[in-house]
Order: structure tokens, then C-alpha cells, then sequence
């Protein structure tokens, strides 16, 4: 299983517990997940956290809550955006998709940097930036079927490549910004220290002939111009 970061974040028992259950009732599609009864808030951060760590579930749309007065747990009756034949069907094509792309991207020299570099090459390559009205621009489906995706999208995307090339890594969420968005970019473990890499902001910069701007910052740089996360994240010292 890949590393979950944000899960082990997490220090309150039915924190824990909500996360596990959440993982758990995703990968099953379950139609009705038991958590611990938090705030709309906590089980709202505990969604994204799990999304986050997880980019491989991709099909999980908008989630509704059902509380009984008094009682200690709520139901979560997630909306998801494919059936199960379907999302098999899905998975597979991403799965040949992540073979290829690892199998390019690792051959050669395995270190770190010089693997981030043929990501964000491949990217260039092979996705535009795309309207975020679609659903899948915000997935893995986004980038790796579709060649289009937002900057979630296309964070998930580098992620789960790295969790398969066995690169330690994080899709930070920034707070949202003065038009009310947020913006998701890569954190990841290079040569023994976290850095930042925002292939989405660069993506913009090399599709109009400039040079990539964001590509393994320090916190000084990179917060100059970004939110901070809305979770704590690996400081890039």
C-alpha cells in the first residue's frame, strides 16, 4: 500500500478510526461507510486526506451525511462516479498506462531529481491544462487517459507514479486563495530532503516557450507566490 502521509498525521483515536473506515468503504464502494460521529468539518478533512493519500481513487464524487440525534456515529453515503465493472475497466487501462510511463521514466540513472525532471517532461509532453468542470481533470483519469487535467489532477498523477517508482511524496493543498480556490502541487522526498514541484504552474510556463519556474523550491521560494497548506506538510528546508 502506498505510504499515507496524512494518515499518520493523525493523532485523535477516531481520527484513525474515520480514515481507516473511509479507505476501507472507497476501495469496497460500499454505499453506506460508519464513521466516528466529528464535525462536518473533521469528516469533510478526513475525505480529502484520504483522497490525497490515495490518487487511485478516482471515482468517488460528492459525499452526503445521515446523523441520528444522540447517536456516536454518522453515515457517509458517498456518490460515485462509475459502477464497479466500469471502474475495473478504468483501473486497468490506468494501470497499463503507469507500466509505460514507469518503465520510461526509470530507465537510467534512478535518482531522485533526474526522475522528477523526465515527470515533468512527460507532462509537457503529454497534457494540457484543462477546465475544471470536468470530473476527471481533478483524477489520475485526467492526465493518464484523457491527456488533460487541473492542478489536482495532475498532482495525483505525479504521485502515484512516484509511489510506484518507491519516491516518498505528498499532493499538498494550498489555503484558498482571494478568488476562493485552492491549488494542489507535489511535495517530494529528493536526495534526503523534501522539496517543492508544481508541474501544473510550469506546465503553464512551458506550453508558452518560457523555462520552468517551480521545480524543486525551498518553502522560502515556493511560498512567495503560494497559499500555505490547509494540512501540515514536510518543511523543504
Amino acid at each position: 500500500m502506498a505510504a499515507e502521509f496524512y494518515r499518520e498525521t493523525l493523532t485523535k483515536t477516531e481520527e484513525r478510526d474515520g480514515y481507516y473506515a473511509l479507505r476501507e468503504g472507497f476501495l469496497s464502494q460500499k454505499k453506506e461507510i460508519s464513521l466516528p460521529r466529528l464535525s462536518y468539518k473533521a469528516l469533510n478533512d478526513l475525505c480529502l486526506r484520504v483522497r490525497l493519500d490515495h490518487p487511485e481513487i478516482f471515482y468517488v464524487g460528492k459525499n452526503a451525511y445521515r446523523a441520528t440525534p444522540g447517536a456516536e456515529h454518522v453515515e457517509l453515503c458517498p456518490e460515485y462516479l462509475c459502477q464497479k465493472k466500469e471502474r475495473e475497466r478504468t483501473e486497468e487501462a490506468v494501470g497499463v498506462r503507469i507500466r509505460k510511463m514507469k518503465e520510461a521514466l526509470t530507465k537510467g540513472n534512478p535518482e531522485e531529481l533526474l526522475l522528477m525532471k523526465r515527470i515533468g517532461e512527460a507532462l509537457f509532453r503529454s497534457v494540457r491544462y484543462e477546465s475544471p468542470k470536468k470530473p476527471f481533470a481533478h483524477e489520475i483519469t485526467g492526465p493518464l487517459l484523457h491527456g488533460i487535467g487541473v492542478c489536482e489532477g495532475i498532482a495525483k498523477t505525479v504521485k502515484i507514479l512516484l509511489d510506484r517508482a518507491g519516491v516518498e511524496s505528498v499532493v499538498a493543498v494550498g489555503e484558498e486563495d482571494g478568488e476562493g480556490m485552492r491549488h494542489a502541487w507535489n511535495i517530494v522526498c529528493v536526495n534526503g530532503s523534501f522539496r517543492h514541484f508544481d508541474f501544473t504552474f510550469d506546465l503553464n510556463l512551458v506550453q508558452k516557450g518560457e523555462k520552468s519556474r517551480y521545480f524543486a523550491l525551498k518553502d522560502e521560494k515556493m511560498y512567495l507566490d503560494h497559499e500555505r497548506p490547509v494540512f501540515p506538510v514536510p518543511e523543504c528546508r
